[in-house]
């Protein structure tokens, strides 16, 4: 995922900048299920802070 360099142009005023949101995709061929405690996972490993 991510902004095609060739065909997307956005014209930034002097001193503006562009936020864009993340993304995260994942993929399990084991189902829903193993798809949801997948990103469960890089959630509570990645992003949580711990105390």
């Amino acid at each position: 995922m991510g902004l095609d360099d060739e065909d997307f142009a956005y014209t930034l005023s002097p001193n503006e900048s562009l936020q864009l949101p993340e993304v995260v995709m994942s993929y399990s061929a084991m189902g829903l299920g193993k798809l949801s405690r997948g990103l469960h996972d890089l959630i509570r490993d990645n992003l949580l802070k711990r105390d």
